[in-house]
C-alpha cells in the first residue's frame, strides 16, 4: 500500500518507488499535503490532508512511477480534512471525485 501522505510526510518521494517491485504494491491512498508541516503532525494527519492537487506531492509523477514498476493499483481517496468533512457527505464525495479525477486526467 503506498500512501501519498505518509510517503512525503515520511521523507519520501515519488522515485522512492521505483526501487520496489511493482507486484508488492496493490493499492494507493490517494491525498495531497502542505508544503510545510503543521507543528502538530497528529493534527495534520487527522484534520489537516489535503485534496489531491491541493498540495505539493507530485501524485502524477507518483502515478507514472507506479506504472512504470508494473504496479497494478486500487486508488483510494483518503481525506481527512475537519473542513471537508462539515460539508454534506454528497458534496464532499463531488469534491473529491473532482480533485482526483482532475489529478488521474494529467497522467
Amino acid at each position: 500500500m503506498v500512501d501519498c501522505w505518509h510517503l512525503h510526510r515520511g521523507g519520501g518521494g515519488a522515485d522512492d518507488l521505483l526501487e520496489i517491485p511493482g507486484n508488492l504494491i496493490f493499492a494507493m491512498q490517494i491525498d495531497d499535503a502542505r508544503s510545510e508541516p503543521l507543528p502538530d503532525i497528529i493534527e495534520e494527519t487527522m484534520n489537516q490532508r489535503l485534496p489531491p492537487g491541493d498540495g505539493c506531492i507530485d501524485l502524477p509523477r507518483v502515478i507514472r512511477n507506479l506504472r512504470s514498476i508494473g504496479a497494478e493499483v486500487y486508488v483510494d481517496v483518503e481525506v481527512f480534512n475537519e473542513s471537508l468533512r462539515a460539508l454534506p457527505a454528497g458534496q464532499r464525495a463531488r469534491s473529491l471525485y473532482k480533485a482526483t479525477a482532475a489529478v488521474l486526467d494529467l497522467v
